[in-house]
């Protein structure tokens, strides 16, 4: 078919050609430090940051806008009120002042036998100085390049700076040196102080405050933590739990899970604010004092708020509530993601809500016949319904064990799959009661990864390593008497296992059932096989370019971890992977897209899972440092032309990404031409949306002016001209 011929071309993406493709969709709820920018506060999360006024101008920085890393570590304000800088696991570090961006790709000098995570930043006249797993690490103050690295022999959690002395801890040691020795790089040049540390303790930070050194300690067997002065090494204070050290110059200032404290120079509090009293139930993790005498808090489960002893304002950009999701699944322009709570994307706006239970998320499932009404499958087999963002229900699963709900989906008749770990398969007929599947009883010996839906009445159960659990309700979803059922190990037509786990199963356009496990991945072509005899799979064989080496073949991401596959509206399939996400073409014989951190702004190698958002476009990716979405060239195809679009347009001289037309049907031929009818461009829509590189049939860039765009549906002959300007 024509889908075939378009979607099978190789093009191998060695880098990613737009940023503005891309959008990080981080969570800002857990903010792990704050610094003060003068009147201004620097959020650091896990994987953004944002810097904010009491006036409420946010600004926020993410791997997609400016920053060079996803996962960051470590955060510091200069003094001077104009800069910040960003520290990242991988040892990369960003100066940002405004909107440009200095960066260090290797904070400790390429030696890769350190683990180069930077723990903490702080500065002297001369330079910034980070601590990490590596040691110390000194940069100039222009941050064109690292000035030498003191190798230790214990990871660095803190330094600080008293004078011209530099003051490192590691869990069970504090060193010194003078800072005008002419090698900081040597661990002979730093002496030991004696320290007597009481037992059970561990040193968990240093800050000098108005030329007062002071030493925290924590407790892990106690979940206690104390604060001494280095001058005479005396207690001035005790805590219940962790606690982090900072300074404004003049106060030191200790932040506990309930309380910010502030200590003058004398060591005696001046100042306690408790958390209950900014807003009950937040999580203190850090604090700070701004230029104008107001407190920034970051807390671990609200953001950051500002203020003083009698009021304080939250500030929480826009995001989902963590980085991190059990389930996610999108339908249409909706995207939901579950874990401690509920997280909605509609029209990149998020709404947030915790279950009235409690109870984590781990399932997630569309109403198919109302996209705004989604089923939330959580622990001890409860069952809420939501419409949009609201709780309407809560059901039980009746005489279920009181385990997770791991997956759910949907026959044409309106009864709800419901599959419990351990438990097997409940249905929930439309008239509100419950049913038990027999025929699902082998179920109750494993736990469930996923439902996959072959046909209106089969579905295939990922069991992980003890295989697939294939159903069939034969039309009669409430009735098990005539179900077939089978339980089988996937194999290869050579009679090898598919891994040794199953870890993906997914059904594309085609009906072909592709299957991913712990070393590879294969694909079934009809899935009725399964039922009427022994169903094998296919070993995709992929065709990929090297300038070296020519085309070559090889078997799709043979070896591979595969955790998630997902097919988009050309039938092209997504594959996360521990490597990164691979897409190839719909019958797996090419290789069309390979993201990763070093080619393309992805957070993390990592990805979960990949979901397909019909409507835009987008591609989600759950990844080990945060969720993202790439703008990508497909979409689901419309029923007729009236909601066709052109973006960017104009384009303008600084744009070097990709040109969209969307709202197309599917199929449509599409042919761009300039003002005086010559040709530059023709293709034939896979689904509803086609991409162009905005230059002509010799490879270059078209020239400014006006550009018309014929679509035609050979079919249905719907016929639309948009035009499109593009200035150079």
């Amino acid at each position: 078919m024509l889908r075939l011929l378009i979607t099978t071309a190789l093009i191998v993406l060695t880098c990613c050609n737009c940023l503005a493709q891309w959008t990080m969709r981080p969570s800002f709820y857990n903010v792990a430090d704050v610094c003060a920018l003068g009147d201004k506060a620097v959020a650091f999360c896990p994987h953004a940051v944002f810097v904010a006024d009491y006036s409420g101008d946010v600004q926020i920085y993410t791997k997609t806008t400016l920053l060079s890393g996803a996962d960051i570590t470590a955060g510091y304000a200069d003094p001077d009120g104009k800069s910040f800088i960003t520290a990242f696991a991988d040892g990369k570090a960003d100066r940002i002042v405004g909107n440009s961006v200095s960066s260090i790709a290797d904070i400790s000098a390429g030696n890769y036998l350190f683990n180069r995570r930077i723990n903490h930043i702080t500065s002297s006249n001369d330079y910034y100085i980070f601590s990490g797993e590596f040691g110390i690490s000194f940069v100039k103050k222009d941050f064109s390049s690292v000035y030498g690295v003191c190798r230790t022999d214990k990871p660095v959690i803190m330094c600080a700076v008293n004078g011209n002395t530099l003051w490192a801890v590691s869990e069970d040691e504090i060193l010194s040196t003078d800072l005008a020795n002419v090698n900081l790089q040597s661990p002979d040049n730093y002496t030991k102080y004696d320290f007597s540390i009481p037992s059970g303790y561990a040193i968990s930070g240093i800050a000098n405050a108005n030329g007062s050194l002071y030493v925290g300690l924590y407790s892990s067997s106690q979940n206690k933590s104390e604060i001494y002065t280095l001058n005479g090494n005396s207690l001035i204070d005790e805590f219940d739990g962790e606690i982090t050290l900072k300074s404004n110059g003049s106060n030191l200032i200790v932040s506990t899970r309930n309380n910010v404290n502030l200590y003058n120079s004398t060591a005696l509090l001046i100042k306690q604010i408790a958390a209950d009293n900014i807003k009950e139930g937040i999580y203190i993790n850090s604090s700070t004092v701004l230029e104008n005498g107001m407190i920034a808090i970051a807390t671990k489960n609200s953001g950051l708020y500002f203020g003083n002893e009698s009021a304080f304002k939250n500030y929480l950009p826009n995001g989902p509530l963590t980085d991190n999701f059990n389930a996610i699944e999108t339908f249409k322009n909706r995207l939901v993601a579950g874990n401690s709570g509920l997280s909605i994307l509609e029209n990149n706006a998020w709404t947030n809500s915790f279950p009235t239970g409690g109870e984590t998320i781990h399932s997630l499932f569309f109403n198919p016949f109302n996209y705004r009404h989604v089923f939330v499958g959580a622990e001890k087999a409860v069952l809420y319904q939501y419409e949009d963002a609201n709780q309407k229900s809560v059901l039980s699963v009746e005489s279920a064990p009181k385990n997770r709900i791991s997956a759910m989906a949907a026959t044409s008749d309106g009864n709800l799959i419901t599959v419990v770990d351990k438990g097997g398969i409940y249905i929930l007929a439309p008239d509100g009661s419950w049913h038990y599947l027999n025929s699902s009883e082998t179920l109750k010996n494993y736990a469930v990864n996923s439902i996959t839906q072959v046909s209106d009445y089969a579905f295939l159960l990922n069991l992980g390593n003890n295989g697939v659990f294939a159903i069939d309700l034969s039309g009669t979803p409430t009735d098990p008497s005539d179900d077939r059922t089978k339980l089988f190990y996937p194999l290869f037509t050579t009679g090898e296992r598919v891994g040794n786990t199953i870890t993906a199963i997914a059904r594309d356009l085609e009906n072909h059932i592709w299957i991913g496990s712990n070393s590879g991945i294969g694909y079934i072509q009809n899935a009725e096989d399964v039922f009427s005899g022994e169903a094998r799979c296919m070993r995709p064989v992929v065709t990929q370019s090297s300038k070296t080496d020519g085309d070559y073949s090889q078997y799709l991401l043979r070896y591979a971890n595969i955790n998630d596959i997902c097919a988009d509206a050309a039938d092209r399939k997504w594959i996360a992977t521990n490597a990164g996400v691979f897409a190839v073409s719909n019958d797996g014989t090419g290789e069309v897209f390979c993201f990763n951190t070093k080619n393309s702004p992805l957070p993390s190698d990592t990805v979960f899972s990949v979901s397909f958002m019909g409507l835009t476009g987008e591609l989600f990716f759950a990844t080990a440092s945060g969720l993202c979405s790439y703008a990508g060239d497909v979409e689901d195809a419309w029923s007729n032309l009236d909601n066709v679009k052109v973006y960017p347009n104009p384009v303008r001289p600084d744009y070097d990404g990709m040109i969209y037309v969307s709202g197309l049907e599917d199929e449509t031929d599409v042919r761009i031409t300039d003002i005086t009818g010559a040709l530059v461009f023709h293709t034939v829509s896979a689904g509803g949306k086609i991409s162009w590189d905005g230059k002509n049939l010799r490879g270059n860039r078209c020239r400014t002016g006006v550009y018309l765009i014929f679509c035609v549906n050979p079919e249905t002959h719907d016929t639309i001209v948009k035009k499109l300007l593009i200035v150079n």
